[in-house]
């Protein structure tokens, strides 16, 4: 809706309305906003002994109450896992986790989905709302099929270093 000021002055028979008309825009409560921060990667190899070092970030403009760690095994049943509670509007967390502990039957051939989650501060009628970061994916590959991944992705990290530093040298 919209409205106006009428001024009115006590000491004189004069008022005017002013040409500026103000809104107000109600808009209901909407989810939280949350952002895996690290790892980067969407997609990711890794042994069941890595451990997956998750860094994020939420906000709300009611505030942050609490955040899970949400995964699954392959397409298995969703599993939760509390992360903290907070009383904030905009947080970051980290957290760490060895796969073979979150996910004690975990092996090659495996994959887990993880996402963060938080719920905002705002009790509405059907609960508080809660917001879901993008989800990640660590494939379970063997020792050598790791080594051999890290080792490619090495040599190419070196080949674009030797490249930056040959354009350094002639420029």
């Amino acid at each position: 809706f919209h409205y106006q000021f009428k001024w009115t002055l006590k000491k004189h028979p004069f008022s005017w309305v002013e040409d500026i008309h103000y809104f107000v825009q109600v808009m209901p409560d909407t989810p939280p906003r949350v952002d895996i921060l690290q790892p980067l990667a969407e997609k990711e190899k890794a042994t069941r002994h890595k451990s997956v070092e998750i860094k994020f970030s939420a906000e709300d403009d009611h505030g942050i109450s609490q955040s899970w760690l949400v995964y699954k095994l392959n397409d298995g049943e969703e599993k939760r896992k509390v992360l903290s509670k907070y009383d904030k509007r905009a947080v970051t967390g980290e957290y760490t986790a060895k796969l073979s502990e979150l996910v004690p039957d975990i092996k090659e051939g495996n994959s887990v989905t993880y996402y963060i989650e938080v719920a905002d501060s705002h009790m509405g009628e059907g609960g508080r709302n809660r917001g879901r970061s993008e989800q990640r994916i660590v494939s379970v590959v063997s020792i050598e099929a790791y080594l051999k991944e890290f080792f490619a992705r090495k040599e190419k990290l070196d080949s674009e270093i030797l490249n930056v530093q040959k354009v350094e040298q002639e420029g």
